[in-house]
Order: structure tokens, then C-alpha cells, then sequence
């Protein structure tokens, strides 16, 4: 009697195979977006109450665009068109004036602005009217960004300065709550310029920027991003660790930015002197939970939107211009701050 051995049936083994191929699968693809210029803003210098000395940050609320001039100490707000509405505020510590604005919060009937040289956040109603202020319970300015949650606590990208952790949390009220974020190097207390631009230049990653990052939050999630290598993490809000990825088709950008970073400071011979490493220029949740990163490029706008898994799912390019901080609309939309030309651009999705 011949022995059979019972096999898998072919059709059922070739879907076990692709089945096993997707689990195990290659590189998600990604998409190939080009943005393109189709207004510009703050540009016309016959309308001199519009013009923007120094635009340092964007956000869209409602139907308006907001800009902190941080040189004139004041916000322009425009139109979604670009027509100029009025600014806000001027030089001084009294409700409404600014000294040195430098980030924008924003809640939903709100718009808050983080005035680093009073170390106070002032709030705003829709259209601009002045609504209230408060201190928060820190002394040091969150230079890599912050963002709310939904119930409006406060997530400050802290980078291992005087800080055993990446991030910082304080309550509504502004008091600390918590902290999280394993620091990739050692935290620094003290800014030693001359070791510092010694490491830069013979080719060690001082832990200044090690740690340096630029942080958002979404709905779910907090977002940081490292300057020093093409890594980001993603939180929970309760400061969980939930992924941490290597952004492999990025490589090639870090290690030309460092290069060129490390040439810069060489050449500039003062001890005390250095340059900051700043790669990642802007980190900007988006609607599906990912978030997008703007690249300082000084040959086109480049970024990449990540998936809300923190893989790259699109590569985004479009204009040249000195592209500092970006506001998205929607998935066709956005706004960027051009420091060139100390302008605001409105980009649409042209392809994909």
C-alpha cells in the first residue's frame, strides 16, 4: 500500500506564502508629493502694516492665518487669501504687549501665544481680541516647541538642558506635573562654548545636540524628533514609550546636514562661537494622527509625513525658499513661513 502524506492543498500554501510575504514585507511604499506656490503674503511693501520683520511662527485658527513677528513684537493675522487684517500688540509687559513671542498654543476657541521674554502665555479669542494670561511653572523656554492635549495640558520639549528627561508636562494651570523621555546622552548644566565647538569640529555629537529635539503632540500621541540622527519617537500621553524608528530614507540628509554643519563651525575659527544643529526645522501634527517634518533645504521645500506608526508615507517637495516653520490646512493646503523673504507662502498639492 503506497503512504500519501497529506499536504497543504496548493491554492491554500500559495495563500499562506503571500499572507507570510505581507507579514514579513518589505518597505511600506512611499508616495511622491510636489507642492506649489500659488500666493504669497506680507510681501507687498506699498502695504508697509502687513510687511513681517521677523516671522517665526504660523498657525491657521478659524478662518485666519496668524504670524508672530518676534522683530516687531506683535502678530499679523491675514486672511486664508492673504489679505492683511491688523496685528496685534507691541513691545512692553502689559495684556496684549509682547516681549520677544515666540510660539504659538492654540485650544479650540483659542489662540495662545508664549511670550519667552515675560515667560507668560497670553490667550486670544478668534478674531484677536485679548482674552487672559497665565505663567507657567517653569523658567526655561521650550526652544524645541510644545503643544496641549485635549484637556489642555502642556508638553514642553526640554532636550536634556538642565532636564533629566526629553519632555515636560504641566497642568492647565501651568504647575509641573510630569516628565518623560529617555535622553540619549548625558544632560548638560552648564553651556562650556569652548568644549563644545571643540566637539563640533573634531567630530564628536556633543550631548547638547544629542539631545536636542523639536516635539509636537496629536489627539493620542506625543511626537519627538532628533536633530543629531534620523530618529522619532512616539509617546503616549501618559509618557510611554509606543515606538521609536529609524527613518532610513532620511540617512543620506542627516549625514549631508551634519557634514555641512561640522564645515560651517570649522571655518569660523572662534572657540566660543559655534552653530546649532538644526535639521529637522518643524514638526506639525496632522489630522490622521502622524505628523509631518519640514527639513531646513535651502534648494527646495522638502518634508516627509509620517504615518500615524511613524513610518514615512510621503515625501513632500516644492519651491526653494528658507522654509522655517509650516501651518497645514488640510491634505491639498498649507502655509510657510519663507525667512528669505520674510513672507508667508500658500502651497497646494500639485501631484501624488
Amino acid at each position: 500500500m503506497i503512504s500519501r502524506s497529506r499536504g497543504i492543498p496548493i491554492p491554500y500554501a500559495l495563500l499562506f506564502l503571500i499572507c507570510l510575504s505581507a507579514c514579513a514585507g518589505g518597505p511600506d511604499p512611499i508616495g511622491e508629493v510636489t507642492w506649489t506656490e500659488v500666493d504669497r503674503f506680507a510681501a507687498d511693501e506699498a502695504d508697509t502694516m502687513s510687511l513681517l520683520a521677523g516671522p517665526v511662527d504660523i498657525v491657521v485658527h478659524g478662518d485666519l492665518v496668524w504670524v508672530i513677528d518676534v522683530r516687531s513684537d506683535d502678530l499679523a493675522l491675514f486672511t486664508r487669501a492673504g489679505e492683511f487684517v491688523r496685528r496685534i500688540g507691541r513691545s512692553g509687559e502689559g495684556p496684549g504687549e509682547f516681549s520677544r513671542p515666540a510660539l504659538f498654543l492654540t485650544w479650540p476657541d483659542t489662540v495662545g501665544v508664549w511670550d519667552f521674554g515675560s515667560n507668560r502665555i497670553q490667550r486670544f479669542g478668534p478674531r484677536g481680541e485679548y482674552g487672559s494670561m497665565f505663567r507657567p511653572g517653569t523658567a526655561e523656554q521650550p526652544a524645541g516647541g510644545a503643544g496641549l492635549d485635549p484637556k489642555g495640558c502642556l508638553y514642553l520639549a526640554r532636550g536634556g538642558f538642565q532636564f533629566d528627561h526629553l519632555v515636560q508636562v504641566l497642568a492647565p494651570d501651568g504647575s509641573p506635573r510630569s516628565s518623560f523621555g529617555d535622553l540619549p546622552a548625558p544632560r548638560v548644566d552648564l553651556l562650556d562654548m569652548v568644549a563644545i565647538k571643540t566637539d563640533i569640529v573634531e567630530g564628536r555629537m556633543h550631548s547638547w545636540f544629542a539631545n536636542s529635539i523639536v516635539t509636537t503632540v496629536t489627539d493620542r500621541a506625543v511626537w519627538v524628533a532628533f536633530q543629531a540622527e534620523p530618529v522619532v519617537r512616539r509617546y503616549s500621553l501618559s509618557g510611554d514609550l509606543e515606538h521609536e524608528r529609524v527613518l532610513e530614507p532620511c540617512e543620506t540628509l542627516w549625514e549631508n546636514r551634519i557634514a555641512a554643519w561640522r564645515q560651517r563651525n570649522a571655518e569660523d575659527d572662534t572657540p566660543y562661537a559655534f552653530y546649532g544643529l538644526q535639521i529637522v526645522e518643524d514638526i506639525d501634527p496632522l489630522d490622521d494622527g502622524g505628523v509631518l517634518l519640514t527639513f531646513e533645504d535651502p534648494d527646495r521645500f522638502n518634508a516627509v509625513r509620517l504615518s500615524a506608526e511613524g513610518r514615512i508615507a510621503e515625501e513632500w517637495s516644492g519651491p526653494a525658499g528658507e522654509w522655517h516653520d509650516v501651518a497645514v490646512v488640510d491634505e491639498n493646503t498649507l502655509y510657510a513661513i519663507d525667512r528669505a523673504t520674510s513672507s508667508i507662502a500658500k502651497l497646494v498639492r500639485s501631484g501624488g
